[in-house]
């Protein structure tokens, strides 16, 4: 604080008017100007350590905000596939009490919805990218059909046909005849 208290003197003192400066002897002016200068020099010195420990502080407390938010991240996608493994766990498992409940009191056609509906559910989850044969993306097709028909009270006639040399070329899910239907 002195030594500041010391800076604003000198300051003041080489920034007064100049019919002030001429009434001090010009040794002392020389004097106080190599003090001036030398105290300069350290501020200066002092103010370059000061920034370059500032920005060194904030790149680290940038660096770790980012991996703090990394590490989060990381988190919430750990939680959301357990999330996602979880619920339809427990829809397939609600679906096949369902399905068990309707055929025990003999709803056949309810019993065999329930279990179309959960192989549709359960296609679409695990829909990847690989390639399938035309016979399991028309097995799927059906298998849609008859939902709907259901859901629909039989108001829905479907007929598909296909060459059996078709059945083992290979298609990508869900491909142009799922968009039709």
């Amino acid at each position: 604080m002195f030594r500041f208290y010391r800076l604003l003197q000198y300051i003041s003192m080489l920034s007064t008017p100049l019919y002030l400066v001429s009434a001090i002897p010009i040794k002392q002016m020389v004097a106080t100007s190599k003090e001036a200068a030398m105290f300069g020099g350290w501020v200066i010195c002092l103010s370059l350590v000061g920034g370059l420990a500032l920005i060194f502080a904030l790149s680290s407390l940038a660096s770790h905000q980012q991996e703090q938010h990394y590490l989060l991240y990381k988190e919430q996608m750990r939680f959301e596939v357990l999330a996602s493994q979880v619920n339809p766990h427990f829809l397939f498992n609600v679906l096949e009490s369902i399905r068990m409940k309707a055929h025990v009191n003999g709803e056949d056609e309810i019993a065999t919805i329930i279990k179309k509906m959960g192989a549709l559910i359960r296609r679409n989850l695990e829909l990847s990218n690989d390639y399938i044969t035309l016979r399991e993306e028309l097995s799927f097709v059906k298998d849609y059909l008859l939902v709907q028909n259901f859901r629909f009270g039989n108001k829905i006639n479907s007929n598909i046909c296909c060459e059996d040399e078709l059945l083992d070329l290979t298609v990508l899910p869900l491909t142009i005849i799922y968009t039709l239907i």
